[in-house]
């Protein structure tokens, strides 16, 4: 297990040279039918050429916007551009819908756990793919890096990217440091904050509610206030990069430095660690450039240096 802790180490201006990825084919659409007989849309989209490629899963942070309109998750496709790139929408979510009007459905099934038992359903699609090499990688960023880790922790994968984790407390322990710290900061008085705890347990016990708390449903927090990323990471034994901002106000970054500590309590030795000094939630620095690139490329030549190697303590 590697900690690094640094500020930022180069800027080279890759936002430019992305825009110039090598040319890929047109991505592929596709549906399945949930058990529930609801659709899960999905897409597939792989370099042109004839050669065979790894697989990429891309899962995507929090709301109900398409992919379509993740700006970050299309800068790491670019970065991937190597890679087939397997995309999905959420429960409730199209491909064509309104990144600002969230459905009912989604307020009532969308958590954690349904993404990630809908990568597993599309992963069963996978195998028929004559073009595929076989290797499987997974990037996520925030909520998509915890559907990640609980998706790693259900099925092998080659290596597996996250970022602006955290992980290493319950989702609600984060959740309640965040809120709180934030309305402090803007001055909000002591005796007027609320009983986080209080709704929590209102949620347990009213965990099917579609009723919005902190602009999620009670459905999506009771799925998560109580697991904790870290314990999902230990069920893998794949090579796992883990990306903290140091100035993350979303996520707390002593929760990432558990993390650290509780797989290495484990004896798990294949988590890498950079903790991006200055960087906030979306890798943006105090000057308010966007350092993503940069650190999605990096991670990229991680990856690429990793793939095959045993993850086995020294």
């Amino acid at each position: 297990m590697r900690l690094v802790q640094q500020a930022w180490r180069f800027t080279a201006p890759l936002v430019a040279a992305l825009c110039v990825f090598a040319a890929l084919a047109v991505a592929q659409d596709r549906q399945l039918t949930r058990s529930d007989g609801s659709v899960l849309d999905w897409s597939i989209e792989r370099p042109s050429g004839d050669a065979e490629v790894p697989i990429m899963i891309f899962m995507q942070g929090s709301g109900c916007a398409p992919v379509s309109a993740s700006a970050g998750i299309a800068l790491a496709r670019a970065v991937f551009d190597g890679f087939a790139a397997v995309n999905l929408e959420k429960y409730g979510v199209s491909p064509a819908g309104d990144p600002k009007a969230c459905s009912e459905a989604f307020y009532r099934h969308s958590t954690n756990s349904q993404r990630a038992e809908d990568y597993l359903l599309v992963v069963e699609e996978l195998d028929d793919i004559a073009w595929w090499d076989g290797r499987l990688f997974v990037f996520g960023g925030s909520e998509g890096a915890e559907v990640a880790a609980r998706f790693i922790a259900a099925h092998p994968v080659d290596a597996a990217i996250l970022m602006s984790l955290g992980g290493g407390r319950t989702f609600g322990e984060d959740v309640r440091e965040v809120m709180l710290d934030d309305m402090k900061r803007s001055g909000v008085p002591a005796e007027q904050l609320p009983d986080i705890d209080l709704a929590f347990q209102n949620i347990r016990e009213n965990p099917k509610s579609a009723e919005i708390w902190g602009g999620s449903s009670f459905v999506y927090w009771a799925d998560s206030i109580d697991r904790r990323a870290a314990d999902f990471m230990m069920e893998s034994d794949a090579p796992m990069l883990l990306i903290q901002g140091g100035a993350d106000r979303s996520v707390p970054v002593a929760s990432a430095r558990l993390t650290v500590a509780l797989l290495e309590q484990s004896g798990k030795c294949n988590l890498t660690y950079w903790e991006e000094a200055g960087l906030d939630h979306g890798m943006v620095d105090g000057t308010g450039t966007s350092r993503l690139a940069d650190i999605l490329e990096l991670s990229r030549h991680w990856l690429l240096t990793r793939t095959g190697r045993p993850s086995a303590c020294p």
